[in-house]
């Protein structure tokens, strides 16, 4: 390998170093940024369920899947008899 090859895979082997770290610190963000979510999302899901219960599903913000995933069982309207 002449001079100026090496002098090439080395900045090539750098850049390729810096993509990586890159990456990592960005999959490093994700998965924290994935843990708040989630947490706040139990939060918000716990939250509503009292609501609901003390006050009433008429009287609690409307319950968006999308936004807070599907309810749990125990939070889901019953059936008037």
């Amino acid at each position: 390998m002449t001079h100026e090859q090496m002098k090439k895979l080395a900045a090539r082997l750098d850049e390729l170093a810096r993509i990586s770290a890159e990456r990592d610190a960005a999959s490093a963000a994700h998965e924290a940024a994935s843990r708040r979510w989630n947490e706040a999302r139990t939060k918000y899901a716990r939250l509503h369920a009292e609501v609901v219960d003390e006050f009433g599903e008429e009287n609690a913000p409307a319950w968006i899947d999308l936004y807070h995933g599907p309810r749990a069982q125990a939070t889901q309207p019953q059936p008037s008899q």
